[in-house]
């Protein structure tokens, strides 16, 4: 199974009264597309097998993808092409009684931005041993992580509109969430309230569509995202 903490990004030496600035509701205009992988760890925990699932590979100048321990013991490389496994004997397969007994983390870098970025996903000893699938979307998702927040959807058919509606996102004040409808995309910030409505124009068709909401401020919330189902 998988162990899930909340993100977070702690400056452990900054003091209670530094006079700290907290910077709210800047875009920086970052991508939040991000690489995923479905991760096959086999039985006995010595190795892992990585398959690109988001078919987006093209967007990036370089992937990584690492397995290591709570001790920093481990195994990485720069994913080239389709199924590749990584060697991870070297990876503890011991409970440590304290935090994550080792971690997936995805580290990427967009060709069009400047910044690396990364995300991880939390494992426990005994999943190690039995073996275990993890698709590492799940990482992104405010379902497991992350930043939390609820999403709606409406379509206004004579304005061939959808209402994206923002709530209980009381964490993410400022923030901006870009919401995505049948690949249209529109932005607005979290109010005070933890809710905000999104306008996505576009006219839609008869069927079902997923509308996503994803945070796109850097930071420790970068990449949360949810989604809603939507039936025109």
């Amino acid at each position: 199974m998988e162990k899930n903490f909340k993100k977070a990004a702690v400056n452990p030496f900054v003091k209670a009264n530094s006079g700290g600035i907290i910077l709210r509701g800047i875009n920086p205009g970052y991508s939040t597309e991000a690489p995923t992988f479905n991760v096959v760890i086999a039985s006995g925990g010595n190795s892992a097998t990585f398959t690109l699932n988001s078919a987006n590979q093209a967007q990036f100048e370089f992937i990584r993808y690492n397995i290591t321990d709570s001790a920093g013991n481990g195994n990485g490389a720069v994913y080239v092409t389709g199924t590749e496994t990584l060697n991870i004997t070297t990876v503890s397969k011991a409970y440590n009684g304290i935090g994550p007994d080792a971690s997936i983390e995805i580290v990427y870098k967009l060709v069009t931005q400047e910044q690396v970025l990364s995300y991880s996903i939390n494992l426990d000893s005994a999943s190690l041993v039995a073996g275990i699938t993890v698709n590492t979307l799940n990482a992104l998702d405010s379902d497991n992580r992350g930043a939390y927040l609820e999403v709606a959807a409406n379509y206004d058919s004579p304005n061939t509109e959808t209402d994206v509606i923002i709530t209980g996102a009381i964490g993410l004040v400022g923030y901006t969430i870009e919401a995505k409808v049948n690949g249209v995309t529109n932005t607005g910030v979290v109010g005070a309230d933890g809710e905000v409505t999104i306008v996505v124009n576009g006219s839609l068709s008869a069927g079902t569509y997923v509308v996503t909401a994803r945070v796109t401020n850097a930071g420790a919330e970068y990449g949360s995202f949810q989604t809603v189902s939507l039936t025109v």
